[in-house]
């Protein structure tokens, strides 16, 4: 499932599918926890947790409750926050070595980036990145290559990000992922945006 920030205005529903709709939730609760709205988070989070349960999608609900339960943990709600850890181990422990050491450097990644340790989490994803491309998941890759070319966003480092975001688009346009490929374009174009506008000073 691709996990990487997307540009959609709201958690909406759409004519794409259930499976689109849960990964619009899911990065929507991205994007409202990045900016520490924690109760649209919940919410689009919560959203998505109900469609990805529907279809059987053990990665959404694995990252979904990774994200409600960092939430609950927030706000201070210990039951709730041992409810959803309580499932991402249950997830966890069906997986087998090599899938739990990546999911966990994804995760460990991610909480490194949101407390704005960079080196940190780009250690941690190169090392989730390493291991999906070893197993030849080209799709769990790509998504990793998102993350990593939004980290190098944060940084400023632009050139980084787009050979990131070139690598990940590869990988979709050979899988024919229109979704995600549309995606990583309208990053790319974004990027190009924002570096204009420095040169500019603007």
């Amino acid at each position: 499932m691709g996990l990487q920030q997307i540009h959609h205005d709201g958690c909406r529903d759409g004519k794409q599918g259930d499976g689109y709709n849960a990964d619009a939730y899911y990065h929507q609760g991205e994007m409202a926890e990045e900016e520490r709205d924690f109760t649209k988070a919940e919410s689009c989070y919560r959203k998505a947790l109900k469609v990805y349960e529907r279809q059987g999608d053990e990665d959404g609900i694995f990252y979904t409750c990774f994200h409600l339960g960092r939430i609950a943990e927030e706000q201070g709600k210990s039951a709730e926050m041992e409810e959803f850890y309580e499932k991402v181990l249950m997830i966890d422990e069906s997986w087998n070595g090599e899938e739990r050491k990546a999911v966990r450097c994804w995760m460990g990644g991610m909480d490194a980036e949101k407390d704005k340790d960079f080196v940190r989490a780009e250690e941690l994803y190169a090392d989730a990145l390493e291991i999906y491309t070893n197993q030849g998941n080209g799709e769990d890759a790509a998504d990793i290559c998102c993350y990593l070319a939004r980290l190098a966003e944060k940084k400023r480092e632009f050139g980084k990000a787009e050979s990131w975001y070139a690598k990940a688009l590869a990988v979709y346009a050979k899988q024919g992922d229109e979704e995600e490929t549309a995606d990583v374009h309208y990053n790319l174009r974004r990027i190009a945006e924002r570096q204009k506008r420095d040169k500019e000073g603007v």
